[in-house]
């Protein structure tokens, strides 16, 4: 007798759990203030086409979240949980709020 298990395609089995591509995270950066909270976040939504704002909701190293915004060149506003650590020296286009 054939068990469900036995239905699926073998290589189905075999993926690795959805990436950052996935369509939820992809959603969840297309919103008005899509939250971040890596580099690779940034990246993705760099390849979105980038946000007039963007929250960040990780803690990054400052190196990466710099480098993150310079990629971002219609960014404006930033908007930086207070609790996390100060944002310094981002472009001068950029406005960060808490």
């Amino acid at each position: 007798m054939c068990g469900s298990s036995d239905l699926r395609h073998p290589a189905i089995d075999r993926r690795p759990p959805p990436a950052r591509s996935s369509l939820a995270i992809r959603t969840e950066l297309a919103r008005p203030w899509p939250p971040v909270s890596d580099a690779v976040e940034l990246t993705a939504l760099r390849e979105l086409g980038g946000r007039l704002r963007v929250q960040v909701a990780g803690i990054m190293r400052t190196d990466e979240l710099l480098a993150g915004l310079v990629r971002l060149p219609v960014l404006r506003v930033l908007r930086v949980n207070p609790r996390l650590p100060r944002v310094r020296n981002v472009p001068e286009r950029i406005t960060i709020t808490a």
